[in-house]
This record gives C-alpha cells, structure tokens and sequence, in this order.
C-alpha cells in the first residue's frame, strides 16, 4: 500500500524485538494501494530468512482492530491463506508504536501512537486480467468463505453503510461537476427503495473489498486473499457484486474509455461493460457452493449498483476531500471515480 508512516530500520528492528521471528534482514515499502502502510520484511532466524509484511494502520480505530485480528485468524484455523497476524511474546497480535508528526505551532513534533501487525507474506502475484477460469475460482473461494463465516459471533458492520453514503453525498455534491452530483444523489434515492430487497438476503461477514489486486494466485491457483479492513457484516452477495463489478467487465474496451473525458461518457455502451461470460461464471461458480435465495436472485442487480454506488463514493472522496491518502510518501493512491462511476452506469442500466 502507498507509504504515509515511513519507518526506519531501528523502528522495525524494536518492533521485531517483540516477536519470536528472528532479527531483521532487510526491509522495503511497499508503494502500491490507498489504505494503510506496509512493508515488506526480511528476518533471518537459524539461518533462514524468512518474508512478512508489516502493517501500520492508517484510519483503524484501536476499537475495531480485535475484530480484524479475530476474523483472519479464524480464517486461518479453517485452512484459508489469509493473512492472519503473527502472535507476539506477549500473546497479543497489534503492536503500537509513537510516531512522531510535525506541528505547525512553532515546529514542535507531536506524539502520536499508531498501531500495526505483522503478517506472513504469501507467495503470487495478483491477476489484473483474470480469464472466465480465475473468475469461478475467486467466486468459489468466496462461496467456501461466506459459507465459514456463518457461526463468525460478530456486530462489526460493513464500514460503507446507509448513512456513510447519505453523509458523503453531502460532502461531495458541491464539490463535483453537476452532473456527477446529480447520479450521486439518484444513485442515493435508488438505494432507499432497494435497501429492504437487499436486507431480505442472507447475511454474514463479508471481504468487503475484493478486487482483483487483493488476490493473489500462483500456477493458476490462489494462493492467498489479503486486505480485510473493510471486511464487516452485509448481505454475503455484496462480496461477488465487488468481484462482478471488477474481474467480470471487458478489459479490452476499459482503458480506452477511461482515459476519454467525462463529457465523452455519455456516448459509451454501457450494455457492453459488463462481460456476460465472466457474470455468469462467477454466479454459477458461487451457486455451486452456496446457493441463492430467491430474495438474493431478485436482489442481485441491485448489489451491482450498491457495490459501483459505494467505491464510487469512496474514490470520490480520496480525490475531493482532503485526507490522509492525500499525502502518502510514496505510491499512487488514488484510483479512477471515472472507471468507478461508468460501471454505476452500467449496473442501473441492467
């Protein structure tokens, strides 16, 4: 992920000093992403060296991380490779660190404490133009997922909820173009009249975030699912609309169109979004491990449109509303609103 805590190699090395991992070898941010701060992290224990990626959380509260911690590591019980964090000489799994951070008043450096974990790296690398095969084997893999977190005791809520939205609307709306605030706010009355269709499907703990560069795969296989600070309980289908409205459109026609202006958007055919190949792989795959509802095969275009209508929502703001994304020290944290909101377009026309 971008880099917005940099960390030198004294701070990793006491941070390691709380676990039985062996000394530190070498370490490098990792420069890709818009959520907390990673590195990757070389320790040598017994002459052989061993790789994990050290978070610092960005915009956790110290609350919810117990949630976060609890949920990989009954994951990771039940044989899925999730990154479930490394348990420390005193048996807790979140460090903490106090970093300083400059004041403006009279250049005095603030205490501020950060939190973070430490998590084994998994071998592969992210497909970003995953074929019809990798699509039923992430939708499978989410299906076994869903189907292991039914007992998961837990009220963590999705993060993205009904009044997330209605508030960031009226953050955003008289700071985007006039056309883009008009689809935000139909976008938001089209999520009040399907919000009861969608509270009518099964619920449980979600990914809440899997697009295609937080899932790795090595030899065709996945070989691990990471980033599960937006995991939270929603409607278990909102997992496969994230997966539909990211591994299943026609890559070839994408960067073409994105890389076209906003006023060009209103001649694209949005009928051809969406890769119906792909779509119907995905929710065949998933049915043959978890079946739908009736209530979830009505709800399903709806969480189509709910997906595109919340990361919509959460591009615009890394872009618009000054936050800590906005000053990384490294990377490239903002991704596209545009690519985001023609996928919303997509979805209401089906």
């Amino acid at each position: 992920m971008a880099v917005y805590t940099v960390l030198n190699a004294k701070v990793i090395s006491d941070i390691l000093k709380k676990y039985d991992v062996g000394v530190l070898r070498r370490f490098e941010p990792i420069s890709s992403g818009i959520e907390n701060t990673n590195y990757f992290v070389w320790t040598e224990s017994d002459d052989s060296p061993i790789q994990w990626v050290l978070t610092i959380f960005e915009n956790l509260s110290e609350e919810s991380l117990p949630f976060f911690t609890r949920l990989t590591v009954d994951l990771s019980n039940q044989g899925f490779a999730v990154p479930a964090p490394q348990k420390m000489k005193n048996s807790q799994f979140v460090f903490s660190i106090n970093y300083s951070l400059s004041s403006s008043i009279d250049n005095d450096q603030l205490e501020h404490k950060k939190y973070g974990v430490l998590v084994p790296k998994f071998e592969g690398v992210a497909d970003h133009y995953p074929d019809v095969s990798k699509c039923r084997k992430i939708a499978i893999y989410t299906a076994k997922m869903h189907s292991a977190l039914n007992d998961f005791e837990s009220n963590h809520s999705v993060q993205h909820s009904l009044e997330w939205c209605e508030h960031l609307v009226g953050i955003l709306s008289p700071l985007i173009p006039q056309d883009d605030a008009h689809l935000l706010r139909l976008a938001l009355a089209r999520y009040y009249n399907y919000k009861i269709l969608i509270e009518q499907c099964s619920e449980g703990i979600v990914h809440g975030d899997l697009f295609r560069d937080n899932v790795l795969f090595e030899k065709n296989e996945i070989s691990g699912v990471i980033d599960f600070y937006n995991a939270g309980s929603t409607a278990f289908l909102f997992d496969l609309a994230v997966i539909a409205n990211d591994w299943a459109v026609n890559f070839d026609q994408l960067p073409a169109l994105f890389s076209k202006s906003d006023s060009a958007i209103d001649d694209v055919d949005l009928k051809a979004i969406y890769n119906e190949q792909k779509l119907t792989a995905l929710i065949g795959a998933y049915e043959s491990e978890k079946h739908f509802s009736q209530a979830e095969r009505e709800a399903w275009p709806r969480l189509l449109e709910l997906a595109a209508f919340r990361f919509w929502l959460s591009r615009l703001k890394t872009k618009y509303v000054q936050s800590y994304q906005q000053a990384s020290k490294a990377g490239e944290v903002i991704k596209s609103p545009e690519a985001m909101k023609v996928i919303l377009l997509a979805a209401i026309a089906r």
